[in-house]
C-alpha cells in the first residue's frame, strides 16, 4: 500500500506542475491595454449656482446654472423634474448680422438665450433673469 501511495505522488506533482498562471497575467495585460486605449470619460458640467426666482406673475421657478454658462436646469416645482436648457451651438464660420459690429456679436454670445423643452427659454444670470415658460410670455424673475 505504501508503494502505491509513493508511486502516485510523482504523478500528482506532475499534474500540479502543469498548472500555469500566465493566462491570468495575459488577461490583466489585455485589460490594462484596453483601458489605456479607451477615450477619456467626459464628466457633465458641474452646477455653479442655484437660485429660487419669483416672477412677475407671482410664480416661483428654480434654476440651476451649470459651469460654462451654456446650460441651465429649470424647474417649476421645488422637487420637480428639471428641464435642461442649452445655448445654441456657435457656428465658427458665421458672420455677424447686418448692422451688427463684431463687438456687439461677441457681447450677445456672453449671455446667450438658453432654450429647451417645449417653449422654455431663459436669458441672464444672477439676481435678475428673463424666462419664457410654455404658454406664457417672457417675464422678468428676481432672486431674493
Amino acid at each position: 500500500m505504501r508503494k502505491t501511495l509513493f508511486s502516485l505522488a510523482p504523478i500528482a506533482l506532475l499534474a500540479l506542475a502543469g498548472c500555469n498562471n500566465d493566462t491570468a497575467e495575459t488577461t490583466d495585460d489585455a485589460a490594462t491595454q484596453a483601458a489605456a486605449d479607451a477615450e477619456p470619460i467626459t464628466l457633465p458640467p458641474a452646477i455653479v449656482d442655484s437660485g429660487v426666482y419669483r416672477c412677475a406673475d407671482s410664480s416661483v421657478i428654480y434654476v440651476d446654472f451649470y459651469e460654462g454658462g451654456r446650460r441651465a436646469g429649470l424647474r417649476t416645482e421645488q422637487n420637480g423634474t428639471s428641464t435642461i436648457l442649452n445655448a445654441p451651438q456657435a457656428d465658427a464660420t458665421a458672420t455677424p448680422e447686418a448692422g451688427m459690429t463684431p463687438q456687439t456679436a461677441e457681447a450677445e454670445t456672453d449671455t446667450p438665450t438658453l432654450t429647451g423643452g417645449d417653449g422654455y427659454a431663459l436669458m441672464g444670470t444672477g439676481q435678475n433673469i428673463q424666462v419664457t415658460l410654455p404658454g406664457k410670455d417672457m417675464q422678468t424673475c428676481k432672486s431674493s
